[in-house]
């Protein structure tokens, strides 16, 4: 079911879910989470996270900013005297889970609205976009719908020691995502380990479990041709869940329309930076995209 983060709240796109289905009795008590006040020895306290690990990637800076500032997860309780337990909660969630309470943290702290500094990719005129965080689009999921979801191969690989010409993926967690982070820009071996940690097994019985479990690494997948890599990669962005940072954009000057994968550079800030510019100053080109299968760096 689509919403936008505004009409979603502090409510889970997804929820705690188990490999096979089910979810887990220790996060039954609620689908929500909340935050505490936002004082200045907290920020204090934030801050000293960068201060004493400038080499943290934006995924586990999330995951530690997450750790202090909420105060329930799930219904468990996660105030600072929890933290590394809430860490371990947030590693274990679906990534949609902890980008979207990432977002709603940015907009109660920082506002509603940022503003994007933009390149046109037809005239190369440099304008700014102005955001509205609370309108993005949100797919949840809602009963009957399956957490799991059965995509075919272009054909029969050697796949976890048996001949397969289907895969069951399912959400990935927030570990596989900060794992994803840090894999640098062999963008391969990226895809692989996006498939890789989407994937849950095999077939799906009747009430929606997962058939037949296993896991798999992005070596194990190594068998995949670039095609068949496209072609799951596409699958899995057509059927993922969360927050979709994608934005439909207008050129003021060519009315040219583009559309932009975005990511939050600045959790203190206003302004945001766009792939575009991003790629401009690292000489590359720049696409941070989002997935719930999908990979995003929230707060970079």
């Amino acid at each position: 079911m689509k919403t936008t983060i505004d009409k979603l709240g502090c409510r889970f796109p997804i929820g705690p879910i188990g490999a096979d289905g089910e979810v887990p009795e220790l996060m039954t008590q609620s689908r929500t989470f909340s935050f505490c006040d936002w004082t200045t020895p907290l920020e204090l306290k934030i801050g000293e996270i960068r201060e004493n690990n400038k080499a943290i990637s934006a995924a586990q800076h999330a995951q530690e900013v997450l750790s202090i500032v909420l105060a329930s997860w799930a219904g468990q309780p996660t105030n600072a005297s929890h933290r590394e337990r809430t860490k371990l909660f947030l590693a274990v969630a679906a990534a949609a889970d902890v980008l979207t309470a990432w977002l709603q943290l940015r907009r109660i702290v920082a506002g509603n609205f940022c503003t994007m500094n933009l390149v046109c990719p037809f005239c190369d005129n440099k304008f700014d976009y102005r955001v509205d965080l609370g309108s993005i689009e949100v797919e949840t999921l809602s009963p009957p719908m399956d957490p799991h979801f059965v995509a075919p191969l272009d054909s029969e690989y050697m796949i976890a020691g048996k001949l397969r010409s289907e895969l069951t993926f399912g959400e990935v967690t927030w570990q596989h995502h900060i794992d994803m982070v840090g894999m640098g820009f062999n963008i391969p071996r990226i895809e692989l380990a996006s498939i890789a940690a989407a994937v849950k097994g095999a077939g799906l019985t009747q009430k929606g479990f997962v058939e037949e479990p296993f896991s798999v690494s992005g070596v194990d997948l190594e068998v995949l041709p670039k095609p068949s890599r496209d072609g799951l990669l596409q699958y899995l962005k057509e059927n993922r869940l969360g927050p979709d940072f994608g934005l439909d954009v207008r050129c003021p000057v060519s009315a040219c329309r583009h559309r932009i994968e975005t990511s939050i550079d600045s959790f203190f800030t206003n302004r945001i930076s766009s792939p575009s510019e991003r790629g401009k100053k690292y000489g590359r080109k720049s696409s941070i995209s989002h997935m719930a299968t999908k990979a995003d760096s929230p707060g970079t």
